[in-house]
């Protein structure tokens, strides 16, 4: 018998098969997402979703401050912070300009 703890959507794996896929996916379709069609500006809302919902995830949800306790935790944490917020501004941009640079 199956268990849900088997699927693909569960596990700690799957965060990170999901980033993989999405940087697979706009590098593998860089020219196309550059050329505003139609399918990468899908690819570019689906994205956003995704990076919007991980930027309010670490901003509201979840609480870290138990585990920075060294100052390069706090400077690592602040750095991917950033970097995920500007995979959302680029991804924003994309599909809001769509070619049109």
């Amino acid at each position: 018998m199956l268990r849900f703890r088997f699927s693909m959507c569960s596990g700690p794996a799957s965060g990170a098969e999901r980033l993989v896929s999405g940087v697979t996916a706009t590098l593998s379709s860089a020219r196309e997402i550059a050329a505003g069609e139609p399918l990468a500006r899908a690819l570019c809302v689906l994205l956003i979703a995704f990076w919007s919902l991980r930027v309010i995830a670490m901003a509201f949800i979840f609480d870290v401050r138990p585990y920075l306790t060294h100052w390069f935790y706090r400077l690592g944490y602040h750095a991917i912070n950033l970097v995920f917020i500007y995979l959302l501004a680029v991804y924003v941009f994309a599909a809001w300009k769509g070619g049109k640079f």
